[in-house]
């Protein structure tokens, strides 16, 4: 990579070799033609390219927080050993103690995003949230913004993880928004924090660590994104198991084989002899059970009807759920909210 952006310690030792990032906050949107990666390298107000003959890169480690994004395609990380498939929409946040390469036989582009652990702190700090309420917002306390991604970072940051591997994996929701260009809103935060850094017009800084707060938010709504929290003793087929409960949870257990296969680019099979594996159950069993919670949890805490539960769930008539839910709990929907309503 450009080292004027990025410097190597101990670049001929896989097992010592550290990436040392020179600014504060720099990106490296990359692509393959499936042999070799280019890369734009940008920093505030430069930008330079450079390739990668082979398409892979060496097993490093870094001094900051890398976050590596997919646009389109497919692209293969290696984390400590285990090789994992990345799609569009993917996304990877490790910390610095965590050593991998990157490896592609197939096009796809993303971006690189490398981050020095006191710009992070810098702008948790100074991201402050004030209430939605007119009173609130005169005379009430601003808080700092919360979420999954935020805490990971801030306990790397407090010391909590400093000997743990780990890191987040990151894909899209089947509820994610596209504009009419097929690009979702994390697409066009990138594109926006890029052309600040490149242009570098009055208040530049001050966006680009808005545009990466607001970056990270949505990366963390659970309507745009699936979130794991991965460690380093989690083997691929946790990884795919993950995902796999994320997007049955996502759907309320309304999602087939099928459906599961085209979201994870894996053979439905394949997806159902890794969850026979861990719970002993087969995938649709497995959904069957999310279904039958999310019903019962609309027959106690909300006062819908039947008929409304039935669309809400995706059953295919009122008769097929009443067999359904009877058949897993012993009694009928409108007698088991009855009964817990009178407990």
């Amino acid at each position: 990579m450009d080292r004027k952006l990025i410097t190597t310690i101990n670049p001929e030792d896989d097992s010592k070799r550290i990436n040392h990032a020179v600014l504060p906050y720099t990106m490296f949107f990359t692509q393959s033609d499936g042999k070799r990666l280019s890369f734009y390298n940008i920093a505030p107000g430069y930008g330079s390219h450079t390739y990668m003959p082979d398409g892979d890169t060496a097993v490093h480690q870094h001094d900051y927080f890398e976050l590596f994004y997919i646009f389109d395609g497919e692209v293969y990380q290696n984390i400590e050993g285990s090789s994992l498939r990345y799609k569009k929409g993917d996304a990877c946040f490790m910390n610095k103690n965590i050593r991998h390469f990157e490896y592609c036989s197939s096009k796809f582009s993303g971006v690189f995003l490398n981050i020095k652990p006191k710009y992070l702190a810098e702008i948790f700090a100074a991201d402050l949230l004030y209430p939605a309420d007119n009173y609130a917002a005169v005379y009430g306390k601003p808080h700092t913004a919360q979420g999954p991604i935020r805490e990971f970072i801030l306990s790397n940051l407090r010391g909590e993880e400093q000997f743990k591997r780990s890191y987040l994996h990151l894909s899209a929701a089947l509820s994610q928004k596209l504009d009419n260009e097929g690009k979702s809103t994390a697409d066009n935060l990138l594109d926006e924090m890029a052309k600040e850094m490149l242009l570098q017009k009055s208040g530049a800084s001050l966006i680009v660590k808005g545009l990466l707060a607001r970056f990270i938010s949505v990366l963390e709504d659970p309507l745009e994104y699936h979130l794991t929290h991965m460690k380093l003793d989690n083997t691929n087929e946790d990884f795919i198991y993950a995902r796999i409960l994320n997007y049955i949870s996502e759907k309320k257990g309304n999602i087939t084989r099928t459906e599961l296969a085209s979201a994870l680019n894996y053979h439905d099979e394949y997806l159902n002899r890794i969850v026979k594996a861990k719970t002993g159950e087969s995938l649709i069993k497995i959904a069957k059970g999310y279904r039958i919670a999310e019903a019962k949890r609309l027959l106690t805490e909300t006062n819908d009807s039947i008929s409304s539960i039935v669309q809400a769930l995706g059953y295919t008539s009122r008769s097929h759920f009443y067999r359904s839910f009877e058949a897993e709990t012993g009694m009928l929907p409108s007698k088991y909210r009855e009964s817990a309503a009178s407990d």
